[in-house]
């Protein structure tokens, strides 16, 4: 069973992340995940951005970034490390998300989805996410990408 609390360790927010975003150093694009640091989570820590972690036998294997937002919870870089992948822990996380946005008061949950991952785009639908925008945007490296705006109203 995976446990998520709150992580703040940038070394294991960084090492998660980048496993799971391995698979973006061959893209044409690749993912900006993969240029963060732990020096860069810190000042996203020290800036209100929150980070859960999930652990399996005191193991961190997933992690997500959290931001609120007037309205709702904002959630990013959710990543769940390859071997772990498959097993539903996206989905445990996402309600995890729903479940703070309604402690804290908030009335959605949205994220933003590369155009391109189909499976992502499909999973956030089934769980009740919708498009609500799609738009060109530029990552860290200056390089465009199409993405979409997802939210869930709770």
């Amino acid at each position: 069973m995976i446990i998520i609390e709150q992580c703040e360790n940038a070394e294991n927010i960084c090492q998660v992340m980048h496993l799971a975003f391995e698979h973006y150093k061959e893209d044409p694009i690749p993912s900006s995940a993969l240029v963060e640091t732990p020096q860069t989570i810190e000042k996203e820590l020290q800036k209100g951005i929150r980070v859960w972690g999930g652990k399996i036998d005191e193991q961190l294997i997933a992690i997500v970034k959290i931001d609120s937002q007037d309205d709702g919870l904002y959630f990013s870089r959710l990543s769940v490390i390859p071997s772990m992948q498959g097993h539903g822990y996206a989905e445990q996380f996402v309600r995890f998300i729903e479940t703070q946005a309604k402690m804290e008061g908030k009335r959605q949950v949205t994220c933003k989805v590369r155009s391109s991952e189909e499976g992502n785009i499909q999973l956030y639908r089934q769980l009740g996410f919708e498009i609500v925008a799609e738009e060109t945007i530029p990552n860290i490296l200056g390089q465009k990408i199409q993405t979409v705006s997802m939210r869930k109203v709770i």
